[in-house]
């Protein structure tokens, strides 16, 4: 079963390489697209000020929303994880997931830039729900940040939008939705090196973490504000 999964991660990968098209940590089909900002701020939701820092974590309360999978853990498709819903993968967790709070299940969770930059993508992709790739310059590296697990309809960017760190980049979709890929209501966040697009939530070896960066702590590192 796992080695099924992690032949499909590395397919998905190429595929995304040569098609253009983005593919979920497991399963190759996506539908990543630009879009327009047409849509307002749901009912209920976090206020939306933006930050006076170079650096932002992009949910308040960042280390203790780490409840289910954190940057570098081996999960395997037989774990059983005490959350609603949600597939099974397999291999080495990319990001960091944050989980939302009892209190905001049934409501707006805005979702902040970590960091000035320029909108890349945005859009639906089969893993994700909504996701929002972002490129921008951490300490004067070259990098590229997901937000995955949006709602689309609530996003307020667009491929090409310049943005600041703090500016909220849209709304998390409803858990167990279509807007969150049938997962649970969480921020899959996480940064990779260079500014090649790859959207797996997941890598088959330890060794292809190299390509990516423990985001908590790199935020954490460069004095990154709540």
């Amino acid at each position: 079963m796992v080695a099924l999964l992690v032949a499909g991660l590395v397919g998905g990968y190429w595929m995304w390489q040569s098609a253009g098209k983005a593919p979920s940590p497991v399963e190759p089909k996506t539908n990543i697209t630009n879009r327009e900002n047409t849509n307002s701020q749901p009912a209920n939701s976090q206020s939306e000020t933006v930050k006076e820092s170079d650096y932002v974590f992009p949910l308040p309360d960042y280390f203790s929303r780490i409840k289910v999978k954190r940057f570098g853990q081996l999960v395997k498709a037989t774990d059983k994880f005490e959350v609603a819903c949600g597939a099974e993968f397999a291999g080495y967790h990319t990001g960091d997931d944050l989980e939302v709070l009892p209190e905001e299940e049934n409501t707006g969770v805005a979702v902040h830039a970590a960091a000035s930059g320029k909108i890349r993508q945005v859009g639906n992709v089969s893993g994700y729900g909504g996701l929002v790739v972002q490129s921008a310059s951490l300490a004067g590296e070259e990098l590229t940040v997901y937000y995955g697990h949006l709602n689309v309809a609530s996003l307020k960017v667009k491929a090409g939008d310049g943005v600041t760190a703090g500016e909220v980049l849209g709304y998390l979709g409803k858990g167990c939705s279509t807007e969150t890929s049938g997962e649970r209501k969480h921020l899959h966040f996480a940064i990779h090196k260079g500014s090649g697009i790859d959207v797996r939530g997941y890598v088959p070896g330890k060794e292809d973490l190299a390509a990516w960066l423990d985001p908590g702590e790199t935020l954490q590192s460069l004095g990154a504000k709540e």
